[in-house]
């Protein structure tokens, strides 16, 4: 992050997460680090879709959600990760019978979708 008071911030709010409760609250004060992984998310959807109408494919608009994530399932270290997924797929995701989830990674990244899917409101 660009400045101490995001590090602090974001640091305390991943302290305060758990494995059933992996996503950051950073409150009112965490407008600006939401809007800077908002920047990057943009600069990066923006390349690929100029490139790909670049190459005459169509692009299309769609809507996405993030989430800053306090990864606590890895063994060797703590990360924080940014899920991105479409608004539609989580409005929509599938029953767990439905998915391979044998994979501790594939069952971790399911719950953390349940979990914004559960504090979504559109």
């Amino acid at each position: 992050f660009e400045n101490q008071q995001m590090v602090e911030l974001v640091s305390k709010a991943a302290q305060r997460t758990t494995p059933e409760q992996p996503i950051l609250e950073l409150g009112s004060e965490g407008w600006l680090v939401m809007a800077n992984i908002n920047a990057h998310l943009m600069e990066l959807f923006c390349a690929f879709g100029h490139a790909a109408a670049a190459c005459g494919r169509e692009v299309d608009l769609v809507e996405v959600l993030y989430a800053l994530v306090n990864d606590r399932t890895t063994t060797s270290r703590q990360q924080l990760r940014v899920y991105v997924v479409s608004e539609s797929q989580l409005r929509t995701l599938p029953p767990p019978h439905e998915l391979d989830l044998t994979r501790g990674s594939r069952k971790n990244a399911y719950s953390v979708l349940q979990a914004m899917a559960s504090i979504y409101q559109p």
